[in-house]
């Protein structure tokens, strides 16, 4: 859920819960309730629905956050890994290392440049050019010659990368949809909109402290309830976004490393269209 959306539906809420809030004690409580007696049974009903919703709303962050760090914790893996292996390609033929390098060069900027897009747009497939990218190297892999020791061994090594990269791409890849349900964004909104009307009833006569206590509330809610939504979106999030930094790094280290490298623009392998 976009965060503006979160915002929105908090302060709906929280705007049909003061109107009920305040309805409800002019009309039913104030004629009703004996003088004195003004608040009988709705601190109680404040304190649980307040502490319930707390402890949702807390529990709700713990995972959203720890959602935001595997993102992140993904992204860097894939960069660890796409660095290996062009470290890997060193003991082979000048042509055959060449060409892999190249193939892994191209798919570094495709992630960055088009993957990362994929992500945005929650493609658990991801950019068709990325991906056109990493059938490249895969060739690449299966075509080198093994013909010593040591490139047999290496081989290995970049044999088992190569499979890792598929599986930390496709994870990465998954992290773009939402932990949180549809079913608990309506449990958020009902207790919003629960708690605020309480909250009015509990200080009805009290107008000022009403309105303070009612706006300070809100706040707080729209701060928790839109990092929770941003943090549920990783890389599409307006506060908290995981960006490829770790890939690009990468790239920028590698080139300083390896200068005389191909480096020049990559051919599209793929064409694709968000939107």
């Amino acid at each position: 859920m976009s965060p503006y959306l979160a915002g929105f539906l908090v302060l709906a809420c929280v705007g049909a819960g003061w109107v009920t809030g305040v309805l409800v004690y002019d009309r039913v409580l104030h004629q009703r309730t004996p003088k004195g007696d003004d608040n009988a049974g709705l601190t109680d009903a404040v304190a649980f629905v307040g502490g319930a919703f707390g402890i949702i709303l807390g529990l709700l962050l713990v995972f959203a956050v720890q959602h935001f760090a595997d993102a992140r914790e993904a992204s860097r893996q894939e960069a660890s890994s796409t660095v290996g292996l062009f470290n890997a390609a060193n003991p082979f033929a000048e042509q055959e290392r060449s060409d892999l390098r190249r193939s892994v060069i191209c798919f570094m900027r495709s992630v960055v440049e088009d993957d990362w897009e994929a992500a945005r747009q929650a493609d658990l497939t991801g950019a068709e050019n990325t991906s056109a990218w990493a059938s490249r190297i895969q060739a690449g892999v299966e075509n080198l010659e093994l013909d010593n020791d040591i490139r047999s061994s290496f081989h290995y090594f970049v044999t088992d990368t190569t499979i890792k990269l598929d599986s930390e791409r496709a994870i990465r890849l998954q992290y773009a949809l939402p932990e949180i349900p549809p079913a608990i964004w309506i449990v958020i909104f009902v207790c919003t909109f629960g708690f605020i009307t309480l909250l009015t009833l509990h200080l009805g006569p009290r107008r000022r402290l009403r309105m303070i206590t009612v706006a300070i509330s809100t706040t707080v809610l729209l701060a928790i309830i839109m990092s929770l939504a941003s943090l549920d979106e990783p890389y599409t999030g307006t506060t908290a976004t995981v960006s490829p930094v770790a890939m690009e790094s990468g790239l920028l280290a590698l080139q300083d490393s390896f200068p005389h490298e191909d480096w020049s623009p990559c051919p599209r392998l793929a064409d694709d269209s968000f939107g």
